[in-house]
């Protein structure tokens, strides 16, 4: 998934990375990311997450202090 600030997203069987100015960082659990298996990822206009895996459904949103609280919908 391509951003507006033309980052690149990747969601994987080991979870969610994203290419910035040439650099891949990836989602751990030290930034409360704990969802894998991965299959599809996207970003709304309020820039959440929306995150598909076989976990099930999530939706990723960040505080004022861009911390990630993260919610199984289904």
């Amino acid at each position: 998934f391509k951003d507006r600030e033309n980052n690149i997203w990747i969601g994987s069987r080991s979870g969610l990375s994203v290419r910035k100015n040439n650099n891949i960082e990836f989602l751990t659990e030290k930034d409360e990311f704990t969802i894998k298996d991965i299959f599809s990822f996207v970003i709304d206009d309020l820039e959440n997450y929306w995150i598909a895996s076989q976990q099930g459904l999530f939706f990723v949103s960040k505080d004022k202090e861009g911390n990630l609280n993260q919610k199984l919908l289904f």
